[in-house]
């Protein structure tokens, strides 16, 4: 019961995620991204301050350790994402930063000592060449800027999973997420002081997108994803997480008017199945639903620690 809760959960985090790329964007029309992030978690961190106060006050060393360590990818994350959301569509640069739910299994591949699987090298490449497809320039067969910085961000996001996955059953997730929220806005700031002028006017509709991502995709989402990650392993979240580019594309439609093009979809496609290849596979021998086991690195499965099906030799 409670991996299927997760998993709906999961599903309403990207759904809430699939907004954001188009309420960003419109907020960065008008004030520069590192304004915008500022004020988009200064203002969730002071909402969960307040709300939770007496909680904080048991705040313990691992979750202060944790939410630094994951506010900072977190903050590199976003600064990438938004700084390329300038120059490149919201619809792009969802399907680009769902590249890393296939960087999530790579990336445990090193972390976990774990030999990469045939249908996890052909999911990445499968999903790199529809990353060509959607975003090389065709005369200079480089990625635009905006494109480069959403891939940028994607790297982080997929660090930023396999943190959440790492800590989510050693601390409590309003906690967790202040910490972390309390760092991504502090960086965020600290950043845009000497970079960027403060503007006269901001208009209301930008203030409207700041308190939708605020309260919802970035105090919401963040504890739901930590309340569900407790439920589930990393890999099952990064194949829910495949559906976050659909609703992107669906919400730049509707919201901003994107029309995509044929190229767009078709890479997207690309990115979207490379991503299941890569992902299914694992979730046969996964430890779904179980908790994290700090000691050996891995996930609990039957009341003992799982061992890799095909473990890479120690040096």
């Amino acid at each position: 019961m409670n991996m299927r809760l997760s998993d709906l959960v999961l599903v309403a985090v990207t759904l809430i995620w699939g907004v954001t790329f188009s309420l960003t964007k419109h907020g960065v029309s008008f004030v520069s991204p590192l304004l915008f992030l500022a004020l988009r978690f200064l203002l969730a961190f002071g909402l969960l301050v307040g709300a939770g106060l007496p909680r904080l006050r048991a705040l313990t060393r691992i979750e202060l350790y944790a939410g630094v360590a994951t506010g900072l990818v977190y903050a590199a994350g976003f600064i990438a994402q938004t700084m390329g959301l300038r120059t490149t569509t919201a619809a792009k640069a969802a399907f680009i930063t769902g590249l890393n739910v296939v960087l999530v299994p790579l990336f445990s591949t090193v972390i976990l000592r774990l030999r990469p699987e045939r249908t996890e090298i052909a999911g990445s490449l499968l999903s790199f060449l529809g990353l060509a497809v959607l975003s090389v320039n065709r005369s200079l067969l480089l990625l635009s800027l905006g494109d480069f910085l959403v891939l940028l961000c994607a790297v982080f996001f997929a660090l930023h999973i396999i943190l959440m996955g790492r800590w989510a059953t050693e601390v409590d997730p309003w906690r967790f997420t202040t910490v972390q929220v309390g760092v991504t806005g502090a960086l965020c700031a600290a950043l845009m002081l000497p970079l960027e002028p403060f503007p006269s006017h901001i208009p209301l509709s930008v203030w409207a997108s700041l308190a939708f991502l605020a309260v919802f995709a970035t105090i919401g989402t963040t504890v739901m994803q930590a309340w569900a990650q407790r439920h589930t392993d990393p890999t099952r979240t990064a194949i829910i997480f495949t559906l976050e580019p659909v609703f992107a594309a669906v919400f730049a439609f509707f919201l901003l008017g994107e029309v995509q093009s044929l190229r767009t979809w078709a890479g997207g496609a690309l990115i979207i199945a490379g991503i299941l290849t890569a992902e299914l596979s694992r979730t046969r021998g996964s430890c779904s639903g179980k908790p994290w086991c700090g000691r050996s690195g891995g996930w609990r499965r039957a009341g003992r620690e799982c061992s890799p099906r095909r473990s890479a030799p120690r040096p």
